[in-house]
This record gives structure tokens, C-alpha cells and sequence, in this order.
């Protein structure tokens, strides 16, 4: 069986200049977001930043992708696109 234990869920994108870097968006609360997760397809374009490239490029909702990751830091902030 699987420990996901220091793990979560968030609507993330893939960053375009790196594949392997992912920007989170959102957390994934279920008791909230079950109804609402499908509306990020409805999105208009957004603008996104990849720490880690330095890179700033514009996204879509229909590629957002659910990802699994390391517990949110005290730090970590929803995109504003993605406050519901």
C-alpha cells in the first residue's frame, strides 16, 4: 500500500521550457473543490512563472493536470486565476 503521507494534490502546469518542472496552481481540498474541479477547463488564459527556469509563459485551462507533490509550504499562495 501506498504512504502518501507529506503529500497533496494541486491543478498544476507543466513548465514549457523544462517538461519536467511543474508550477502549482491550487490546492485540491476535496471537501470544497469536488464540484469545482472540472471549471479550470473554462479558464481563460492565465500567465504562470517557473521558479526554477526563471520563465513566465501563458497557459491554458485544458493544460492544467492534477499532480501529486510535497505538503504545501506555509508559503505557498493559489493563483489568483484559481480562487474559487
Amino acid at each position: 500500500m501506498d504512504d502518501f503521507t507529506g503529500k497533496a494534490l494541486y491543478l498544476a502546469v507543466r513548465c514549457e521550457k523544462n517538461n519536467a518542472h511543474i508550477i502549482a496552481l491550487k490546492l485540491v481540498e476535496f471537501e470544497d473543490d469536488g464540484a469545482a474541479i472540472g471549471t479550470w477547463m473554462d479558464r481563460p488564459p492565465f500567465e504562470v512563472y517557473c521558479a526554477d527556469c526563471k520563465n513566465s509563459q501563458q497557459s491554458n485551462g485544458h493544460e492544467v493536470i492534477v499532480w501529486m507533490g510535497p505538503a504545501p509550504s506555509k508559503n505557498f499562495r493559489t493563483h489568483p486565476s484559481f480562487q474559487w
